[in-house]
């Protein structure tokens, strides 16, 4: 056929059929250009498959493109030739057809010959079979494979293609998602950690959390704030990633527990926090704050598992939610910038009465709008953000979940939208231990080593920094210099350890405040957030000319060096905590067209798989298909439960010409010189050719195979004892695996599976 305006096909098979006979005869290809395929519910989808498609010329039209520059090593086969073919679904005569609506065959600007089509990519493409893959396996040269299969296809091949096609056929298959899932959280439980899993009654995916050795034993160590965040989009399925952090003892966040959700409703992170909290050990206290966004489902979600917890807004989203919403009641940007700012200094005071004067202030000054929106949506919770309402919270002056946003940050950065699950879990694991493994040495590093010049610190503030990691010491040396600027005046009380007094720093005449300080506590900010001595201790101890060190001062303190030294670094073992081992499947669709790309997807993988079994195997694993596919269709339940493998070698003999038995030490092979039967060798394990046939050449150090100059009929490997079918006869293949031994189909001849 001339394949010409107006033909028309019956199916889109008989259509690519024709193409493909016009393509060969006329030295030509024609590559999909544009298409669009029938809906799936359409009843003529499954014959005529596509609303219409536009072919183009393998070399047709130049892509567009903005480079200015010269590239010396990009080549393209694109030359602008206009040759199409375009055919669209259509009714004649009262029947659905495939109609050609144009053609043009007029090929330009390149050659039309037998050697250009040759060297098209997709004419280089061999069909692969078991001798093929045999060949690949063994030490065939890159030459004689290429030159067999050029001869065997005729097709022409360049030796990058031998390469390439070795590559794929050594590379092995590559484990589904879920398996690969399914091993990763496997080996996250035999190193100590711990995973859950969640479907539900009718195989939906619900959740997936892990907590691996290393952060459970962050998770105990540093249990006392936790950062919380959810992400979207971060993974080919869609699911939302649920990261907690704690914070440790340098001020710094660490990941103690990885999940993904279905979505982010309150019942799945309910899951996510009570199985946090199935991990903690025992005599580890449940955190005293969580910082999250504000998200409705969040807070409802931490309250039920940690009940005396409690939740601190981000500063950062609680002023970007606040500005979005005051720009919304139409307000100027000035007004919008003069009541964030009220709002911010609001969160910020550490003054009630400061907090009242600013709330009188915009109540004053807003609209009613405006004044209804901060009494319903924050000063009725001003726990969760104002400051003053949270001065003796141990939060170690934390206000944001910028720890959790910067480590999503560099997951965007690393892995692509459509990363595997198993892929982004293994990425999680390895980025942990590298960035946890490098702080740990950096702070295990610093307290070890001391400064050379300790001349501005006393000797008891010296023994006090030396019981502390890096970054308490810090803070330390900070609260005793601000302790020599104070002025003060303090009243004694009938106790001499207790006494209250006011202060002002120098030179700073606007904040005067009065605390109640002991020679062991304060109720000031700092002290507060991280129950470390402050400058008023330092302070009244000067006062009292007590000294500023004494024993057991830091006694139980999380930022003690001796709790952060490392001693073993190797994962502890811990009870496994787990409900299931399946991993979660790709998200279901309820659409007929949904469906149909999940299933054409399962399709498809099937296809690729059995295009490369042999014979014997194909037919077997075939049967094995329908019979499952008979067990989908019926109403009934079932399992498929997999069948060990048979190590033991068996003697079986068959009533064809050519049956075989192994050898009982050996296992190899000896001809029979009339049947052409195998016997086993009782030395060598070589083997043996029939005297007739002449048909296999043993060696005699290695026993690998080589095929006789007549008939080809044996191939084998000299490093796996491997056998490969004749590509005439294809009387023999050998596996080096289970040495079963099959009849094959066709010779009577023996194949060893």
């Amino acid at each position: 056929m001339a394949l010409q305006k107006g033909e028309i096909f019956l199916s889109f098979m008989d259509f690519h059929k024709t193409l493909e006979e016009f393509q060969a005869a006329n030295n030509i290809l024609y590559t999909r250009k544009s298409s669009r395929k029938l809906p799936i519910y359409h009843p003529q989808f499954e014959r005529l498959q596509y609303e219409f498609v536009h072919y183009a010329c393998k070399q047709g039209k130049k892509r567009a493109t903005q480079s200015k520059g010269i590239r010396p090593n990009q080549r393209t086969l694109k030359c602008g030739c206009k040759a199409y073919v375009r055919i669209i679904a259509t009714e004649c005569n009262g029947q659905h057809v495939l109609m050609i609506t144009g053609a043009d065959h007029t090929h330009e600007n390149h050659p039309v010959d037998a050697m250009t089509a040759a060297v098209y990519p997709e004419n280089r493409k061999p069909r692969i079979n078991d001798t093929i893959r045999a060949m690949a396996s063994a030490s065939v040269s890159n030459r004689g494979l290429r030159q067999y299969i050029e001869g065997a296809q005729n097709i022409t091949l360049l030796p990058q293609d031998i390469t390439n096609l070795r590559k794929k056929l050594t590379a092995g298959v590559r484990l589904s998602d879920n398996e690969s899932v399914e091993i990763v959280l496997e080996n996250i439980r035999k190193e100590g950690g711990f995973t859950k899993f969640g479907q539900s009654e009718s195989g939906e995916f619900e959740y997936l959390f892990f907590v691996s050795a290393s952060m459970k034993r962050d998770l105990d160590r540093y249990c006392d704030v936790f950062v919380m965040d959810v992400k979207d989009s971060l993974n080919r399925y869609l699911y939302p990633l649920v990261n907690v952090f704690s914070i440790d003892a340098e001020g710094d966040g660490r990941p103690v527990l990885h999940g993904f959700v279905r979505n982010e409703s309150r019942v799945y992170l309910l899951s996510c926090l009570s199985f946090l909290k199935s991990v903690m050990s025992e005599d580890v206290c449940g955190p005293s704050v969580f910082f999250v966004d504000k998200d409705l489902s969040e807070i409802a979600a931490i309250h039920e598992p940690f009940p005396s917890s409690l939740v601190r807004l981000c500063s950062f989203h609680s002023s970007t939610v606040v500005k979005r919403a005051l720009k919304s009641h139409g307000l100027s940007s000035q007004q919008v910038d003069t009541f964030l700012g009220y709002f911010k200094e609001q969160r910020e005071t550490k003054s009630q009465d400061r907090f009242h004067e600013l709330t009188d202030m915009i109540q004053r000054d807003a609209p009613d709008r405006t004044v209804e929106y901060f009494r319903t949506n924050w000063w009725n919770i001003t726990d969760m953000w104002a400051t003053h309402a949270a001065l003796d919270l141990q939060t170690f002056f934390g206000t944001t979940t910028n720890y959790i946003e910067s480590y999503h940050g560099k997951i965007k950065q690393t892995l692509r939208p459509q990363t595997r699950l198993s892929d982004f879990i293994s990425f999680l694991l390895t980025y942990n231990s590298d960035h946890v493994r490098t702080k740990d040495m950096t702070t295990h590093l610093l307290n070890i080593t001391h400064h050379y010049n300790v001349k501005h610190l006393s000797t008891d503030l010296q023994k006090i920094t030396d019981l502390l990691t890096s970054f308490a010491a810090k803070l330390i040396t900070d609260q005793y210099h601000l302790s020599k600027s104070i002025t003060y005046t303090h009243t004694p009380t009938p106790s001499t350890s207790d006494t209250t007094y006011s202060f002002q720093v120098a030179g700073d005449t606007r904040q005067q405040n009065s605390y109640t300080t002991n020679l062991t506590e304060c109720d000031c900010s700092f002290f507060s957030q991280f129950h470390l001595t402050c400058r008023h201790i330092f302070s009244l101890k000067t006062v009292l000319g007590l000294p500023l060190y004494s024993l057991n001062m830091f006694a139980g303190s999380r930022f003690l060096k001796s709790r952060q030294l490392l001693t073993d670094n190797r994962d502890r073992p811990l009870h496994m905590h787990h409900e299931t081992n399946i991993v979660p499947r790709r998200r279901m669709v309820s659409t007929q067209e949904g469906r149909y790309r999940i299933v054409s997807a399962v399709t498809s993988r099937i296809n690729s798989v059995f295009q490369l079994m042999g014979e014997s195997h194909f037919n077997h694993k075939i049967e094995q298909l329908e019979q499952f596919l008979s067990l989908v269709s019926s109403d009934k339940d079932f399992s498929i439960v997999e069948m060990p493998v048979q190590t033991e070698k068996v003697s079986s003999a068959f009533d064809m010409t050519g049956s075989m038995t192994p050898s009982n030490k050996t296992g190899s092979m000896t001809s029979s010189a009339k049947t052409g039967s195998m016997t086993p060798s009782a030395k060598t394990g070589s083997m043996t050719p029939s005297a007739k046939t002449g048909s296999m050449t043993p060696s005699t150090k290695t026993g690998s195979m080589t095929p006789s100059t007549k008939t080809g009929s044996m191939i084998s490997s000299d490093k796996t004892g491997s056998m490969t079918p004749s590509a005439k006869t294809g009387s023999m293949t050998s596996s080096d695996k289970t040495r079963s031994m099959t009849p094959s189909d066709k010779t009577g001849s023996m194949t060893e599976n």
